[in-house]
């Protein structure tokens, strides 16, 4: 018996050397572009693989030609000039900063209503700073796979970091990767916010001219410790009564307006509009514009009428005493709980 349980161990043990001998002579040495994707920063642009290169420059650098100027935001001008002082005039006046012994603002977090132009905002910074521009959701970091999210983020940072020259990163809805932490987090999650931090802080420590703007329309949602690394806080509230006379007539530049409008009546009505509430009410007046042409059309061809101009009628806002307010205006919940 003992003799069959030896040969049986002396089985195993060959088996064992042959299997590792033969692991040694196929296994696949790694590739360079395995080691490059290791999680170390990159100097340069030219480390990054051309793969990953060309896809963050294909979907996430915007055109700077394409962005809007700081003159082609309508109103805001609390906002402007406070975003201007912050980004735009430590670029131009440097010498300031290099004897004040202060620091520009690294991190700058745009908050208010939904629909108000932060995202255009953060844009129009880029372009008046000739700067490459990365724009990017919360959803654009998220991934089902594990560990892909923060390596999203880190690839982010080391992009613009690593490009010579000064850059701007924007990130919109910011509250839905960095919420108040709660026990029941999912530890993705966690993993997700603790990279978002350390970029953070790399940011904050870095001699690099790479500005990190976020934006969010539920400030009350964000972690105490991710607001306190955004020193500079800008609000972006609601347009006023001008602002809001200024957008109706933009967003219908290519209707003919009546004439006899109240503006009064118009800026009463539209009180407590975003302006994408205002672009949503325009269309609903253009599109009562289309029936009054349609039937106009259908007219002329049943009857055999000749029309007698091409120029299309006035637009008559008859509908202004009806409760357009109610179903335009989107932004109730933000003065409840933030405060207007």
């Amino acid at each position: 018996m003992s003799a069959i349980i030896k040969l049986r161990e002396a089985r195993a043990t060959l088996l064992y050397v042959e299997s590792i001998l033969y692991w040694q002579a196929n296994k696949v040495k790694p590739s360079p572009t395995v080691i490059r994707e290791k999680d170390t920063p990159s100097d340069t642009l030219d480390s990054f693989h051309s793969g990953r290169r060309e896809a963050i420059e294909r979907t996430i650098v915007r055109d700077k030609s394409q962005l809007p100027t700081i003159d082609d935001i309508v109103g805001q001008i609390e906002a402007k000039k406070a975003l201007m002082e912050a980004v735009v005039d430590p670029v131009l006046y440097p010498e300031w900063f290099a004897t004040s012994g202060h620091n520009p603002w690294r991190c700058v977090l745009l908050y208010g209503p939904p629909g108000t132009g932060k995202t255009r905002l953060a844009q129009s910074v880029a372009r008046e700073m000739n700067t490459r521009f990365y724009q990017v959701t919360s959803s654009d970091l998220i991934s089902t796979w594990s560990g892909q999210s923060e390596k999203l983020i880190r690839e982010l940072f080391d992009h613009a970091l690593a490009h010579n020259g000064s850059s701007v990163i924007f990130i919109d809805e910011i509250d839905s990767l960095c919420r108040i932490r709660q026990v029941t987090e999912d530890d993705n999650i966690r993993r997700v916010k603790t990279e978002l931090f350390l970029q953070l802080q790399r940011l904050h420590s870095s001699l690099s001219s790479v500005l990190l703007i976020c934006a969010t329309n539920c400030p009350w949602e964000l972690d105490a410790a991710f607001l306190r690394r955004f020193e500079k806080r800008i609000f972006v509230g609601l347009p006023d009564a001008a602002s809001r006379r200024i957008l109706f007539k933009k967003f219908l530049n290519k209707l003919t307006v009546s004439s006899d409008i109240d503006w009064n009546v118009l800026e009463t009505v539209t009180d407590g509009f975003s302006g994408d509430d205002l672009r949503r009410f325009a269309r609903e007046v253009a599109f009562l514009h289309f029936n009054k042409f349609k039937i106009d059309q259908i007219l002329v061809k049943h009857m055999s009428l000749h029309s007698t101009s091409t120029s299309q009628k006035p637009l008559f806002i008859v509908f202004l005493k009806k409760n357009f307010d109610i179903c335009c205006r989107t932004v109730v919940l933000f003065s409840v709980l933030f405060g207007d």
